[in-house]
């Protein structure tokens, strides 16, 4: 060991860094890694393969996590050594340049650049230092020259009509031009062509949705047909997201963006333009309905499974009656069964008894209609209850503000008298300033508790309570004259968290109308009110039950 380091701590820690997964500014991590190795045995260095971190990240920006871990583990283990392959594989930022002088002359690190057998220690003249920067500022200027060269190169292939981007969208693929011997010619452009065995899948995306399919839908069936499978996405990362994701990217109608700038792409089309349309006149909507008639409204993830929470879907199966000769369609849901469980296989086993029928979804989500239905008269009087009781909130809202107003023309005049108490020396001026800015912090925090208040939900949560009383009155009436798609659009005003348990519906009423189904289950209790010695005090507790 060097005794100039003024060290006996002998371990080391290794950073191989590269700027890109194609190393194209610089050695790869397994050169690194050799040389690193050797130098460690040259100098004593204790190096284990545990703390030799190679990590792929630019060394221009400043915000560099991999980097910044690595560095923070190097100082919690205590490893004094940091090994770098060159100055440039350390930083090409100012920032973290000046960082790792600090470190080195408080005595926490020394840095080793392995290829120029240079060391930095808390003794290095500032000669050393000095020259370091000067490495520092060069690298940085590298960085940022080639950083321009590249920017100018891609902004010139996009306006040509090529995407200048190093990975292609799902359906695509990278070409690149090869010589006699069938050798890639490095220098060449790539072009961008249809990729053939990921393609099918994007055309049976956009095909799915221009039959009116929702994204979860669409997924179940591909799914279902194994397309994602063949294509080697796994069904954990096949995701609803990026289904949406990719029906609503320019790039497959032609057109990409780079730089914040819209350019028309010069790369082959493989959707049919009648298809990109019709799945462009979905988008904007706030729900996609499928061409179905009265059927199929409860799907589109609105329910999910209670057992494995995979969305429920509308599955119609048709069949022919042998007896009859009549063609029959029943209006199935089922789970999609997407998830798997710790061994890979299908969290249910089989769709065996999940099958159910859309007339018993509708049956049983009627009920909900009964349990939030409530007598006229009785609203009315509810009605008559909550108008006086947020008139009285309102009424001490009021009161509060003025109070509030006192408060601060009194603040306002504890200002006057400290600045009279300042004028004529009584206070010096540093408890002037201490007084009037603990006046001013008094003052910020009153005006925005009365901001608070001013923005008091009170005139909103009577408007709500009043409206959903009403509308407890005619919910019944309007379920039956509604649509099944209407009926989907009330019930979300109703429910959350729409479930299947096998064949039984669950759910959760929304707290507005939990409310309303206690006091329609009391309603004995109610018709007794005006015989109740108390009815204030009983209506307050059954009202906020």
């Amino acid at each position: 060991m060097n005794q100039e380091w003024g060290t006996t701590n002998k371990k080391a820690f290794a950073v191989l860094r590269v700027s890109s997964k194609r190393q194209k500014d610089g050695v790869s991590h397994e050169t690194q890694e050799a040389d690193i190795k050797r130098y460690c045995e040259e100098h004593g260095l204790e190096l284990s393969k545990d703390d030799i971190i190679p990590i792929v990240e630019s060394a221009f920006k400043e915000d560099r996590k991999k980097y910044a871990a690595a560095m923070d583990r190097a100082i919690r283990q205590k490893a004094q050594h940091i090994l770098f392959y060159m100055f440039d594989r350390e930083t090409r930022n100012l920032t973290d340049n000046e960082r790792n002088e600090r470190l080195i002359k408080e005595g926490v690190i020394i840095l080793h650049y392995v290829h120029d057998r240079k060391v930095f220690h808390k003794k290095s003249p500032g000669s050393d230092f000095f020259m370091r920067d000067i490495q520092a500022v060069t690298n940085k200027h590298q960085s940022r020259n080639m950083g321009e060269k590249i920017s100018d190169a891609c902004r010139v292939k996009a306006e040509k009509g090529w995407f200048p981007g190093n990975h292609v969208y799902l359906g695509y693929k990278h070409i690149r031009p090869k010589d006699e011997k069938g050798n890639d010619l490095r220098k060449a452009q790539t072009t961008i062509v249809i990729d053939d065995e990921t393609a099918p899948l994007v055309r049976k995306e956009y095909e799915l949705r221009a039959k009116g399919m929702t994204y979860e839908e669409i997924r179940a069936e591909i799914v279902g047909d194994g397309l994602a499978q063949k294509c080697g996405i796994p069904i954990k990362k096949y995701y609803v997201s990026t289904i949406e994701w990719r029906l609503k990217n320019k790039f497959y109608s032609g057109f990409f963006d780079w730089k914040g700038i819209e350019y028309e792409g010069k790369h082959p089309l493989f959707i049919p333009k009648p298809i990109r349309d019709k799945v462009a006149a979905t988008f904007g909507k706030k729900k996609v309905k499928r061409i179905l008639g009265d059927y199929g409204a409860l799907t589109g993830g609105w329910l999910v499974c209670a057992d494995c929470g995979c969305n429920i879907v509308y599955d119609p199966h048709t069949k022919r009656i042998k007896a009859t000769g009549e063609i029959r369609t029943y209006h199935l849901y089922h789970c999609t069964n997407g998830r798997t469980d710790a061994d890979g296989a299908p969290w249910h086993k089989s769709r065996k008894g999940m099958y159910v029928s859309e007339e018993s979804l509708w049956e049983q989500f009627s009920t909900v209609i009964d349990e939030i239905t409530l007598p006229e008269e009785l609203v009315e009087k509810i009605t008559e209850r909550l108008n006086d009781s947020f008139v009285n909130a309102e009424a001490k809202m009021k009161e509060s503000l003025r109070k509030y107003e006192g408060a601060l023309a009194g603040i306002d005049g504890r200002k006057d008298q400290a600045y009279d108490l300042f004028a004529t020396g009584t206070l010096d001026s540093e408890m002037y300033q201490r007084q009037i800015q603990r006046l001013r912090t008094e003052r910020e925090q009153m005006i925005a508790e009365m901001e608070g208040i001013k923005r008091s939900t009170v005139g909103s949560v009577r408007e709500t309570a009043i409206s959903t009383l009403q509308l407890a009155t005619s919910v019944k009436s309007l379920w039956n004259t509604r649509s099944p798609w209407e009926r989907r659009e009330f019930l979300e005003k109703l429910l959350s968290n729409q479930r299947l348990r096998g064949s039984t519906v669950e759910y959760d009423l929304r707290k507005p109308f939990q409310v309303v189904s206690q006091m329609q289950r009391n309603s004995k209790w109610w018709r007794r009110w005006e015989s109740n010695p108390r009815p204030k005090a009983v209506h307050r507790q059954r009202l906020h039950a």
